[in-house]
């Protein structure tokens, strides 16, 4: 993540998502996406709310992006969380986020790390 003060933008990297399914597979454990959530909200307070944020994946946008992103991670944990298996979890992410991109890769392989047949 960088701060560009001149710019009055902050550039995430992968902690913002705009329009695409985040990627939760391998390495990213449910204390991970605590610790994401966590750090979005870090964001928010250091650079406040009248920045530019340049997502890692999808358009750029304000700080409303911070916000789609936390609920779609809250969206995820709640999902995956409840689901009776893969595909219930893959078919109420869809249903949910029907206009988020990479839904054929990044939400399986996901899905596949935190729902266990």
């Amino acid at each position: 993540m960088v701060h560009v003060p001149a710019a009055n933008a902050v550039l995430t990297s992968d902690l913002v998502y705009s329009g695409v399914h985040a990627w939760e597979g391998p390495q990213v454990t449910k204390d991970k996406i605590q610790s994401w959530l966590s750090a979005l909200h870090t964001l928010r307070e250091r650079y406040g709310t009248d920045v530019t944020v340049h997502p890692g994946h999808g358009p750029q946008g304000d700080t409303t992006r911070y916000e789609e992103i936390r609920h779609y991670l809250h969206d995820f944990l709640t999902v995956t969380q409840t689901a009776t298996s893969r595909q219930e979890a893959l078919t109420e992410m869809t249903r949910r986020y029907p206009d988020h991109h990479q839904a054929d890769f990044l939400l399986p392989l996901s899905i596949d790390f935190h729902v266990h047949p």
